[in-house]
């Protein structure tokens, strides 16, 4: 065949494959060191003449229809010649766009949007916003999904670890299939009382004391026996639990009060011919309050007498012996009718402890046989109402307490010895009279040997103590202040009565 039809035919088959849709860009072209061009003067000018035999050389710069595309890419910068048209193609990440900070890594990011790089390498993350670390204590474990842990190192939560011996996650951040002493795994009863427990099982501290079993609160009485509330602990799995309920202590032949069996027939009741008055002379020894007290000798059935009481702060007073300040009488101003903590017990002055000459050294009658010592009254202090006076007859002194404090009880009956002093009349201050003192006078009282003389800043306020005349039926009085009125009131007082009440009042002043 003649060069020419050589020729011809392959211009034929460039013209047939041209615009054959068939794209190659991206793709290796084809060697064409092997490729003979030759001579056509339909294809060439009469001035350019083309050897048949010249090669075309892989480093000549191809023209603009011949672009090249290496196969090895080793830059950002050659990923992909067609980043570019908004298909993701192979090997590119992305191709324009923007993606969520957070489908990105959820575990580094919480917002923000990230932009498609422009060589199409991968997301510019620039803008996202990283999750900041979170605080902790050290040594601090918590779950991380369901089969990694994380620790707090420094301040801050560590990496995530997988739990060993395939164990799952659970609780603060512990491994199902480990052993963690001192870890509070889990709780039971043990010896009565409820325990922490390591995931081990081991024991480690209480975690509640059930406490004991035993009698708790005060006895009380039920028709005529004594019971006593006892209360049965105990520890039940997982819990503490209790059972409470009334035992049978006693029988009370005389009857019971507060919980306390009345004195029986064989012990008697002891009469006091000084006062007049009839005592529960008795081994009662239970301690209870000024309220059960009086409660408890209004219902005393004792030496065949049943009109009991519980004694007021006079009464009580009258069985003092051998203690001058507070013996019926005595200095101490604490009576029936001064009742004030503030005015009225500053001359009461104690003895010493155990030298009286009752039993055990009580400041009381021989004849007392009680094993108590400290006994309360009936008497409530004016300016502390929920006080109650008492006696501690050990040392003699007048005391106080709440009246709810339990205190030992004596019942008596009778009335105090209708003789007695008759309180002052005709008491008269000065009007302004005098500079600086006041003169008060009154009746003279048959058989007082003294007059204890009160002063108040109003009628109806309290009186308190401010001197006593010696027997002299005046006093000059120094008040605090000149141009202002007071009030006054008097007392009578010998050995064999004590103090009478108080007189009605008259005013004073002076300038």
């Amino acid at each position: 065949m003649s060069s020419k039809w050589v020729i011809t035919a392959v211009v034929f088959l460039f013209l047939i494959s041209c615009g054959d849709s068939v794209s190659t860009k991206g793709k290796p072209r084809p060697d064409t060191d092997n490729i003979a061009v030759t001579d056509d003067d339909s294809s060439q000018t009469d001035d350019v003449n083309v050897n048949d035999d010249e090669i075309v050389n892989d480093n000549e710069v191809p023209n603009d229809n011949d672009s090249i595309v290496n196969d090895d890419i080793t830059s950002d910068e050659d990923i992909s010649e067609t980043c570019g048209n908004s298909n993701v193609e192979w090997p590119e990440v992305c191709d324009g766009g923007t993606m969520d900070c957070v489908e990105i890594d959820d575990t580094k990011y919480s917002s923000g949007l990230a932009k498609c790089k422009d060589n199409c390498s991968g997301w510019d993350t620039a803008t996202c916003v990283e999750i900041e670390p979170e605080n902790c204590t050290n040594g601090d474990r918590r779950c991380y999904g369901a089969y990694q842990y994380q620790i707090c190192a420094g301040g801050v939560w560590g990496e995530a670890q997988t739990c060993s011996k395939s164990g799952t996650c659970y609780g603060e951040g512990l491994c199902s299939n480990d052993c963690y002493p001192s870890s509070h795994y889990s709780y039971s009863c043990e010896s009565g009382h409820v325990y922490w427990y390591d995931s081990c099982g081991d024991i480690e501290e209480i975690k509640e004391n059930c406490g004991t079993s035993g009698y708790t609160g005060s006895k009380y009485c039920i028709d005529n026996d004594v019971y006593q509330d006892y209360k049965t602990v105990t520890c039940d799995y997982q819990s503490c639990g209790s059972n409470t309920e009334g035992i049978y202590i006693e029988y009370c032949a005389n009857g019971c009060v507060a919980g306390v069996c009345n004195g029986v027939g064989a012990e008697e009741s002891w009469y006091d011919s000084t006062s007049g008055l009839t005592w529960q002379n008795s081994n009662f020894s239970a301690n209870i309050s000024a309220t059960e007290g009086a409660t408890y000798c209004s219902n005393l059935v004792f030496d065949s007498y049943s009109d009991w009481r519980l004694p007021t702060i006079s009464e009580l007073r009258s069985l003092v012996r051998g203690c001058s300040s507070t013996v019926y009488g005595g200095a101490c101003q604490v009576t029936d009718s001064c009742t004030s903590y503030d005015s009225c017990r500053t001359s009461c002055s104690s003895c010493t402890s155990g030298y009286g000459s009752g039993s055990s050294g009580k400041y009381w009658d021989s004849n007392l046989t009680h094993t108590g010592t400290t006994f309360v009254s009936s008497t409530i202090l004016s300016d502390y109402t929920t006080y109650s006076w008492s006696i501690n007859f050990l040392t003699a002194a007048m005391t106080y307490d709440y009246s709810s404090t339990a205190k030992s009880i004596i019942c008596v009956r009778g009335t105090m010895s209708s003789e007695s002093l008759t309180p002052p009349t005709g008491v008269s201050a000065s009007d302004g009279s005098y500079d600086g003192y006041v003169y008060i006078s009154w009746t003279s009282v048959s058989g007082a040997t003294n007059y204890y003389v009160y002063r108040s800043t109003s009628s109806s306020g309290t009186y308190s103590y401010i001197g006593e005349s010696g027997g002299s039926a005046s006093y000059y009085d120094y008040p605090p202040y000149a141009s202002t009125t007071y009030y006054y009131k008097v007392s009578a007082y010998n050995s064999t009565y004590g103090e009478s009440e108080l007189s009605s009042y008259n005013s004073g002043s002076c300038y």
